[in-house]
């Protein structure tokens, strides 16, 4: 099977290069960037392939898409992926709600895989964190949500904290938006019962960190997730690579995989 590479020489996208360099089921078809990188045109190694910046041109010949490219780039290569009938994965983080409702129209037409974090450890706490929610009621516990990332990540909260964030509102049964509390001023009103707080650290090299906290007056209960080394989530996009080539067309997520 081929990859399109999208996002080619950012961190994700080399990381998922040195990972499908060893797999014996897989191969690079296509390496992807934005216009005006300054590499385009030029061939990368060790692939021996032309980095492109026209998605035609780049993903002849593919059998799947991985993405890691920057939100506008995703929207604009998932809106391509379905015109061509090619599934698309996409790791990317810090969509819109109006570009989360252009991957779903994309996904009428191709099998689509999208997911704020590509690890089966944090899927499972995600699993986790639901149930917590549901048992531990918003009268006696509030729920924080702390993230530590390398000093480059660019959206704050992660994309995963986020979705840690959803899977506490799904447990509680309330809408998310409504009650997640981004940003505290320096001098404001107490936490009120029942939100959903986020906190976000950006600095040295820190791959992912993410906890969950359930605070009462008495216990103080966390769920989390450290990722020890990048190749976590590359190995992850690829296996959904693997998995998504196989669907019909809809919207997947982790929970999908190990369903």
């Amino acid at each position: 099977m081929k990859i399109l590479v999208s996002g080619a020489t950012g961190r994700m996208g080399q990381m998922i290069r040195t990972v499908l360099a060893d797999d014996s089921e897989c191969s690079i078809g296509g390496l992807l960037e934005y216009p005006k990188h300054p590499a385009i045109g030029q061939r990368q190694q060790p692939e021996s392939l032309i980095l492109q910046s026209d998605f035609t041109e780049a993903v002849a010949g593919c059998d799947v898409i991985i993405d890691f490219s920057l939100p506008v780039g995703c929207i604009h290569h998932a809106e391509m992926a379905a015109k061509l009938g090619i599934p698309f994965v996409s790791g990317t983080t810090g969509l819109s709600t109006e570009q989360q409702e252009k991957l779903k129209i994309a996904a009428q037409d191709i099998p689509l895989f999208w997911a704020a974090n590509m690890s089966l450890g944090v899927a499972l706490v995600r699993a986790l964190v639901r149930q917590a929610a549901q048992t531990l009621g918003a009268e006696h516990f509030d729920i924080e949500i702390l993230e530590r990332h390398h000093r480059n990540k660019v959206d704050a909260p992660s994309g995963t904290a986020i979705a840690l964030g959803e899977a506490a509102a799904e447990g509680r049964g309330v809408n998310h938006e409504t009650h997640a509390v981004y940003h505290r001023p320096r001098i404001g009103e107490a936490r009120e019962k029942g939100t959903i707080g986020y906190a976000a650290i950006r600095g040295g090299g820190i791959v992912g960190d993410h906890e969950v906290l359930f605070l009462s007056e008495y216990e103080q209960i966390s769920i989390g997730h450290h990722a020890m080394k990048r190749e976590l989530f590359a190995a992850g996009a690829i296996r959904a690579a693997k998995w998504l080539a196989t669907q019909p067309a809809g919207l997947y997520g982790m929970d999908d995989i190990f369903a």
